[in-house]
């Protein structure tokens, strides 16, 4: 079937993009962790541990900063832009809708980056 070939397609590429995008946020966030007092204080070991139980958790903190309700969409860093489905397709699979529900919450709080630096730094450190 010909459309369901074109949907796996366009699964597949949303994926891909999505995986780059996550594969640059992850470096960042490296690039943050070892910026943290102390945090290169810390066993190698230690560090990739921190890293691997928060990575998820920042990820998910950036890209819901980036919510806009009215579209309902989530915009990543390299201004690629996607809806609820989109996202679904993407990867996120059943953590979808808790990704929204999670930045619709966040909204009231108007974070401004330098709150969102700090709760990550929080996520980072009680990885």
């Amino acid at each position: 079937n010909s459309s369901a070939d074109h949907r796996v397609r366009l699964d597949l590429g949303l994926w891909d993009k999505f995986s780059e995008l996550a594969t640059k946020c992850i470096i960042k966030i490296v690039e943050f962790a070892k910026r943290l007092p102390g945090f290169t204080s810390l066993t190698i070991a230690d560090q990739i541990t921190l890293l691997k139980a928060a990575c998820l958790d920042i990820l998910i903190l950036r890209i819901c900063t980036r919510y806009t309700p009215e579209q309902d969409t989530m915009t990543f860093s390299d201004g690629l832009t996607l809806n609820r489905t989109q996202m679904h397709n993407a990867g996120f699979g059943p953590l979808t809708d808790l990704v929204f529900t999670f930045a619709n919450q966040l909204l009231p709080l108007e974070m401004d980056d330098t709150e969102t630096g700090l709760l990550s730094a929080i996520c980072l450190i009680c990885g």
